[in-house]
Order: structure tokens, then sequence, then C-alpha cells
């Protein structure tokens, strides 16, 4: 963990048999929480957001820019 003034760097990789993975590198702006804090927000984050895409990617969610479940359901109806 490398530390600045107004963030933290983390630098993490697997150990395997063959030798070390390629690295993740994580910057977070909360200076305050711990390495395995932000690593446990981070895999949190992680989910979300391949969640997202694969609803965008796969289901044909990135056509729209609507909010309310009435919106949604009328985009629904019409493709």
């Amino acid at each position: 963990m490398v530390s600045f003034d107004n963030a933290v760097l983390l630098i993490s990789y697997e150990a395997t048999k063959d030798g070390l993975n390629n690295p993740v590198c994580i910057l977070c702006t909360d200076i305050k929480l711990s390495a395995e804090t932000i690593l446990t927000y981070y895999s949190v984050r992680w989910a979300i957001e391949t969640s997202y895409q694969y609803l965008k990617e796969n289901l044909g969610f990135d056509q729209y820019r609507v909010k309310s479940f009435v919106s949604i359901e009328r985009y629904r109806e019409c493709k």
C-alpha cells in the first residue's frame, strides 16, 4: 500500500506456483480506510459494474435513459 497526501494506491496480485499474476492497481481517495476495507469495497463494486455491463451488452439496456418503472415497461413493450 502506497499513501499520498489525499489518496491510497493498492497494488494487489495473486501468487501462484508459477510466479506472480499481473498486478491490479486500485486508487482510493478515502485515506482513512484500511487496505482490507478498500479491497472489500472494490470487490462489491466490481460485481455491480460487471452486472451493469452484462445488462447493457446482452439485454439491450444500453439504449434507454429512463428511470421510472413505467418508462422501463413502455420501453420493453416497444421492442
